[in-house]
């Protein structure tokens, strides 16, 4: 089960947990997160058992998906249109 660490504002979970199948629909494509990018195995707290939960509350209507979605995704970030572009990552590269 997962807990809320005050001392950092995350949430963690034991570093062992099995993390479900998690993805995010945008225009009808399917990205789905890597076991590794939800729980964060660098990232533990100070007892050094439980890891970082990589998708978080930003307690607030805009939500930041950073890392766990780039790590899973190609992204293209067209400036000059004021666009961006994703693509499901190959699991072959």
């Amino acid at each position: 089960m997962a807990q809320y660490v005050r001392t950092t504002g995350l949430y963690f979970a034991p570093c062992n947990a099995t993390t479900p199948r998690f993805g995010l629909r945008l225009s009808g494509q399917a990205f789905y997160f890597a076991p590794q990018d939800l729980l964060r195995q660098t990232v533990r707290d100070h007892t050094g058992t439980l890891c970082r939960i990589g998708v978080t509350d930003a307690f607030s209507p805009l939500f930041v998906l950073g890392v766990p979605l780039l790590s899973n995704v190609l992204a293209v970030f067209d400036v000059g249109n004021l666009g961006m572009r994703l693509a499901v990552r190959s699991t072959n590269i």
